[in-house]
C-alpha cells in the first residue's frame, strides 16, 4: 500500500490546482492568567513532580497526572470532565485512606480549575484571531481540539461571545456517525448552508 498526500508529485500533477496553497503556520504565544498559573503549579507540585508521592491510588501512577495535564492543556471544560469521572470512579465504594487523600487532592485542583474557567488565555487570543480574520462576515474557520469537552466548550462560549446563529457553528468528531460527519464536512463546504453574514444578528462585544 502506498499513502499519498496532496503534495505528492503524482497527486499534484493531477489535482493540485483544486487546492490553495498552504500557508506557513503562526505559532502565537500566550500569556498564561493568573488562574491558568495557579492550576499549572497545583499540577506540577503536586501530582507531575510530588515531593514525596502522587496523589493517585491507582495502579497507572504514572500516567494519570498526565492525563489531567493534556486535559488542562486542552480546555478548563476538559479538565473538569476528567477530574469528575475520576473522582466518580475513586468514590464509587468506601475510599480507602489513600483514595482519600487523592479525593481531597483532586477537589483542591477542581476548585483551582473552576476559578480559572471563565479565564482561559488561550480562547480569548483565539476569539480576537477569529474576529481579525471575519471583517467581511465570510470567512470561515476550523479549530481543532484534542478533547470532545473542549469542542462543546468552545462552541457554547463562541455562540455567545462571537454571535453567530445556532446552527452556524457545528461540532464534529468521532464519536457521530459516519452519516453526521459528513453532513457536516458537506455543509461546511456548500455556500448556501449557514454561515456568519453581515447584519445577521446583534450582539454587544
Amino acid at each position: 500500500m502506498k499513502r499519498r498526500h496532496r503534495n505528492d508529485p503524482e497527486v499534484s500533477s493531477i489535482a493540485g490546482g483544486d487546492w490553495a496553497e498552504r500557508k506557513p503556520p503562526q505559532n502565537l504565544l500566550v500569556q498564561a492568567t493568573p488562574a491558568e498559573n495557579a492550576v499549572a503549579e497545583e499540577l506540577d507540585r503536586i501530582w507531575l513532580h510530588p515531593a514525596e508521592s502522587s496523589p493517585y491510588s491507582g495502579a497507572a501512577s504514572a500516567l494519570f497526572p498526565w492525563t489531567l495535564a493534556t486535559a488542562f492543556l486542552s480546555s478548563p471544560a476538559a479538565l473538569r470532565q476528567t477530574i469528575s469521572e475520576r473522582r466518580r470512579r475513586v468514590s464509587a465504594h468506601s475510599p480507602t485512606p489513600e483514595q482519600q487523600r487523592e479525593i481531597a487532592a483532586l477537589d483542591r485542583l477542581n476548585d483551582l480549575n473552576d476559578a480559572a474557567f471563565d479565564s482561559s488565555a488561550t480562547y480569548d487570543k483565539l476569539v480576537r484571531y477569529l474576529r481579525k480574520i471575519s471583517i467581511d462576515r465570510r470567512q470561515r474557520a476550523v479549530v481543532f481540539a484534542e478533547r470532545v469537552d473542549t469542542l462543546h466548550w468552545l462552541r457554547k462560549r463562541i455562540v455567545k461571545d462571537l454571535c453567530p446563529a445556532e446552527n452556524e457553528v457545528a461540532v464534529l468528531h468521532g464519536g457521530l456517525s459516519d452519516a453526521e460527519q459528513q453532513q457536516i464536512v458537506e455543509s461546511f463546504k456548500q455556500s448556501t448552508s449557514p454561515h456568519p453574514r453581515a447584519g445577521h444578528r446583534r450582539c454587544r462585544q
